[in-house]
């Protein structure tokens, strides 16, 4: 056995694994996904669309801590102008 096969026959034992968990309804579901590889590949495709998705936020909080602007504030007590 190479090492390709005994590494699908290894996820296989795991998705068979987690049927069981699941019940009778969803394992024709799984075994159909596991025998296809697709359960593996949308598994990393969503993990790397979320780890897209938390880079971007924090992209966009860390620019948005360093913008530097004026803060303009208008009260009772007359117009105050800080930089930031």
């Amino acid at each position: 056995m190479t090492a390709l096969a005994a590494t699908a026959e290894h996820d296989r034992r795991d998705v068979v694994g987690a049927m069981a968990l699941c019940g009778p309804a969803l394992s024709v579901e799984f075994k159909d996904l596991a025998r296809h590889g697709l359960m593996n590949r949308t598994f990393l495709l969503v993990v790397i669309v979320a780890l897209a998705v938390v880079a971007a936020v924090a992209g966009y909080l860390y620019y948005q801590e360093r913008q530097s602007g004026v803060d303009i504030k208008i009260d009772g007590s007359g117009v105050t102008i800080d930089s930031n």
